[in-house]
């Protein structure tokens, strides 16, 4: 059975080459390194979505996109907005703005929100990488520049 949602539907109608890499959920396999190795690919070549916000509005949401196993800096993502301070959505605060699971938040599924989306710039060191499909159980790998193309991100070092 072919892997089919909102995303892939997206990106076939843009023409837009990608392989799905389903796998199976399981509340252990929540990161994206442990994501990276149930498919058995490079940690750093696996990319979490994660979601945070600017605490002084309450609402200026961004999506920062990284490898895996990095962690993200928070004091760079707020120098780059040009806010005081950016702080991580909870995981309820994400699932209700993204209307997805954490474990299964894709910015290829949230290309029409008005928000800013942030791409480490490290993701150039790969020719394509590995994004949720948008929904927990399935990874898509899909070319950097398709990725940048699509989200029009902010390269950055996120880490």
């Amino acid at each position: 059975m072919t892997f089919v949602n909102n995303v892939t539907r997206q990106l076939d109608r843009l023409h837009i080459a990608y392989t799905c890499f389903p796998y199976s959920y399981h509340e252990s396999v929540h990161s994206a390194e442990a994501v990276a190795d149930a498919l058995h690919v490079p940690r750093e070549q696996v990319y979490k979505t994660l979601v945070t916000w600017d605490p002084a509005t309450r609402n200026t949401f961004a999506l920062c996109i990284l490898p895996g196993p990095r962690q993200l800096n928070l004091k760079t993502v707020a120098r780059h907005l040009k806010v005081k301070k950016m702080v991580m959505a909870t995981r309820k605060q994400a699932e209700a703005w993204t209307g997805m699971k954490p474990g299964g938040i894709s910015p290829l599924a949230l290309t029409g929100q008005e928000c800013p989306i942030l791409l480490d710039e490290e993701a150039y060191c790969w020719d394509e990488i590995f994004l949720s499909a948008g929904q927990r159980g399935c990874q898509l790998q899909i070319g950097v520049e398709d990725v940048v193309q699509l989200l029009d991100p902010a390269l950055i070092p996120l880490s």
